[in-house]
């Protein structure tokens, strides 16, 4: 994803912020969903995963509807698969964040 390290910091910094919580979860929840955050790179994907970690802390509850939000039912079948196997790699990715604990 093309966006500049400081950014990414600041807004990591900003999870570390109970107050500022308003001011960075819906753009995140919007980021989440951009198809652009799981096609980057490792390096850019490591960046990232606090960020969604806390994201998933914050509201345990709205993380797998956020999740359900994921899934796409489309009529043309090649596109569906690719689509599906997005999907499934950002559900993955999710797991991963979950489990490891960052």
């Amino acid at each position: 994803m093309d966006v500049d390290e400081t950014v990414v910091r600041i807004i990591e910094e900003l999870t570390h912020i109970p107050a500022a919580l308003k001011s960075w979860r819906a753009p995140i929840a919007d980021l989440f969903g951009d198809n652009r955050l799981f096609n980057c790179n490792t390096a850019d994907a490591y960046r990232w995963k606090p960020i969604i970690k806390a994201l998933h802390d914050t509201d345990k509850t709205a993380f797998p509807e956020l999740l359900g939000k994921l899934e796409l039912f489309h009529t043309n079948r090649p596109i569906a698969v690719l689509k599906r196997t997005r999907k499934n790699h950002q559900r993955s990715i999710c797991q991963h964040i979950h489990q490891s604990g960052v």
